[in-house]
């Protein structure tokens, strides 16, 4: 028998070892690809060439290659006795679901980035499917029309990274997670899913400063709500990259830029969104390599890296 060349985990390559991984991981998490169908995450646009197609959103494979990573980071915790295989399990599904409302969330927010009011996304908002409650739709109006409307008063780049903020993870947030409920998902998971991005670091520095105080189902839970914001942090599409490496990407990008700024009005020590992700991100990583008996958190991702590779070479 041939043998196979060694797993990479830092670039797509077709090898079929990896697609076993994802297969099994799809059988563990059986309602995840209808709740994305549904969610018309899987919808095609046209390719470089008028015969080929590729999905109009990239979230599949920044939500895969994230679950993986978690599979992987659970699995030694699981043999450190420190969580169980469900617990990783519901890990995973949140990370698997957490992005899937970008179909609907993102040309809404990009409406709101270009000045548009509460008024004119509220139709889709209130069109959204799975339908939001009416009682949802009527507590994001109360809070959020007036502060999404433009304000004059306001430097112009400032206010359009304010209104981007709003838009998505408060109002797109708050949809995404009434939408997961009405597909089923539970409210575990769903409060699981929002442990990601800059926006949960407030809530998330709170977990890490709290974490040698917690026992028992509260430790259990701290440990998953951090796995699942670490996988993002690094997560740049379906590889895995340092914190500062994927922040100084994502925050370049133009829509990004005031949003980065502006997220200086939305937190406690006026940080960017940049800043706060990587420093709450290496706190983190301090808390998971600690978890880990490891010497020092930059080891982190090489020690999950190995067992991922592991993983891949050793599924059946």
């Amino acid at each position: 028998m041939k043998e196979l060349p060694p797993v990479t985990t830092q670039q797509k390559d077709g090898d079929p070892r990896k697609f076993k991984v994802i297969s099994n991981l799809f059988k563990d998490h059986p309602d995840v690809l209808p709740i994305w169908h549904e969610f018309d995450l899987m919808e095609r646009k046209r390719g470089s060439t008028p015969e080929t197609q590729v999905r109009k959103h990239g979230a599949p494979e920044h939500m895969i290659g994230g679950a993986v990573n978690i599979r992987a980071l659970g699995q030694l915790f699981v043999e450190r006795g420190i969580l169980g295989k469900d617990d990783v399990l519901e890990a995973e599904e949140a990370f698997l679901v957490h992005d899937s409302g970008k179909p609907l969330e993102f040309p809404m927010v990009k409406a709101v980035a270009e000045g548009a009011t509460w008024d004119d996304i509220k139709t889709r908002v209130e069109g959204a499917d799975p339908t939001p409650s009416k009682e949802l739709t009527k507590s994001l109006e109360s809070q959020f029309a007036s502060q999404l409307n433009p304000n004059p008063g306001l430097d112009a780049d400032i206010d359009k990274g304010r209104r981007i903020h709003i838009a998505r993870a408060e109002v797109a947030g708050a949809l995404h997670k009434d939408r997961l409920l009405n597909t089923g998902v539970s409210k575990e998971v769903v409060d699981l899913q929002g442990y990601t991005e800059y926006s949960s670091c407030p809530d998330i520095e709170t977990v890490v400063d709290n974490f040698n105080t917690l026992e028992g189902p509260e430790r259990t839970r701290a440990i998953q709500e951090l796995m699942v914001h670490w996988a993002d942090d690094g997560m740049m599409e379906s590889v895995m990259k340092p914190i500062e490496e994927r922040c100084r990407v994502v925050f370049q990008k133009p829509a990004n830029i005031p949003l980065n700024q502006a997220y200086r009005d939305f937190n406690s020590r006026g940080e960017t969104a940049e800043e706060i992700q990587v420093r709450v991100g290496h706190k983190v990583e301090e808390i998971l390599s600690d978890l880990l008996g490891l010497d020092n958190p930059s080891q982190l991702y090489a020690t999950v890296d190995q067992k991922l590779q592991e993983l891949i070479v050793n599924t059946a």
